[in-house]
């Protein structure tokens, strides 16, 4: 975020559903209460968040995931979210004005994990709204997907472009498996907490672990936050309708 308007330059991907200087208050705060350094002071700052350890150190956070490593937020002892615990709601969604990309079953697709050129002639291309997945089996999908995660969190791809949610069909034989311990419907002040709570459980797991998961949280209005990642890393956090 800029120090004048709050909002982060880097899109990770709780943006622009919580983007500004409110809900930076709202991850802080949430933040805080969950880290398990106790005396830690975690406030807004400009373009991240600012880290205060009671030993006097101090880290800087740009996103949210760097900030539950910076505020040890661990996710396997985090308390269960406390739905209604934040009293204020984070600013109106920003429009989100990047090309949505579509994952696209291709059995047998030539990709090398070492190699990033696929994400330049996607963004580079602005006619192309499909990224091909090895589907030829289900650890071939897994690896492809978490390549795939991996370079959707960083820049040059997340500054351009987001994946769009996996449709019914899936991918292959890749089936997702829903986070345990999350409410199915949330309100807008419980945004940021929940998704703390859900940046500190992918940083704890395990580096092998290529799983996909889902979380599917109802936001009234007809309207429900899908969040789908694959390992530690998000592959993909849209609103999309109910029953979609």
């Amino acid at each position: 975020m800029c120090g004048s308007c709050g909002r982060r330059s880097v899109k990770d991907w709780t943006w622009p559903w919580l983007a500004g200087p409110r809900s930076a208050a709202l991850v802080a705060s949430a933040a805080q209460r969950l880290s398990t350094v106790r005396g830690i002071r975690v406030r807004p700052g400009a373009g991240g968040w600012d880290v205060a350890l009671p030993t006097g150190a101090r880290r800087f956070a740009v996103t949210l995931d760097e900030l539950v490593r910076a505020a040890d937020v661990d996710g396997r002892e985090a308390p269960a979210v406390d739905v209604g615990a934040t009293g204020s709601a984070p600013e109106p969604v920003v429009t989100d004005n990047r090309r949505s990309l579509t994952l696209v079953a291709a059995p047998g697709t030539d990709w090398a994990p070492g190699n990033r050129n696929w994400v330049h002639d996607l963004v580079d291309d602005p006619a192309a709204a499909a990224v091909p997945i090895d589907t030829a089996d289900e650890p071939a999908a897994l690896a492809h997907l978490h390549h795939v995660a991996a370079q959707a969190a960083t820049a040059p791809f997340n500054e351009h472009c987001r994946i769009a949610p996996i449709g019914a069909a899936g991918l292959g034989d890749a089936a997702s498996t829903p986070w345990p311990d999350l409410p199915d419907t949330i309100t807008a002040a419980d945004l940021a907490p929940v998704c703390v709570t859900l940046a500190a459980r992918l940083r704890s797991l395990d580096a092998r672990d290529v799983g996909l998961r889902e979380a599917r949280l109802g936001l009234g209005s007809g309207t429900v936050l899908v969040i789908q990642s694959c390992g530690a890393h998000v592959l993909l956090a849209d609103r999309t309708p109910t029953g979609s």
